[in-house]
């Protein structure tokens, strides 16, 4: 029974008229360019090696998916943050002294647009933040 199999991987390696195929990009290539192996025998070398990069790519890509998901964790507090702290000042802004507009020009419900031009007028005249860092 051993020497049939082994017989068998010798043959499938030996005639170049025998072809498999990719699974992942179906490419055809000759059977001969492929090292074959019994599963329940031990590994040859190089499949010891391929699956020891794969592991470590996967334990790598483990790694960066942790990181990405802090990261967002991370940017969206930040932003709920800012976002909550945009809509304290908006109330407070027309209170500040040299805010170059009516307060009722300015209301809380009024459009994104004119709100952020008004919060940002504000914030220039009251120099609480420098203009070059809204453009």
């Amino acid at each position: 029974m051993k020497q049939l199999r082994r017989d068998t991987v010798r043959q499938l390696q030996a005639d170049r008229r025998l072809k498999g195929k990719c699974c992942h990009c179906d490419e055809v290539f000759p059977l001969a360019d492929a090292l074959l192996f019994y599963a329940d025998k031990a590994q040859p070398p190089q499949v010891k090696q391929i699956i020891l990069n794969k592991k470590e790519e996967l334990a790598e890509r483990r790694r960066e998916l942790k990181d990405r998901r802090i990261r967002a964790r991370q940017t969206a507090e930040r932003i709920t943050v800012d976002v909550n702290i945009g809509k304290i000042l908006e109330k407070l802004a027309p209170a500040l002294d040299g805010f170059g507009y009516k307060p009722r020009d300015c209301p809380v419900r009024c459009s994104i647009r004119s709100t952020t031009s008004c919060f940002r007028d504000c914030l220039k005249v009251a120099k609480l933040i420098p203009w070059s860092s809204w453009t």
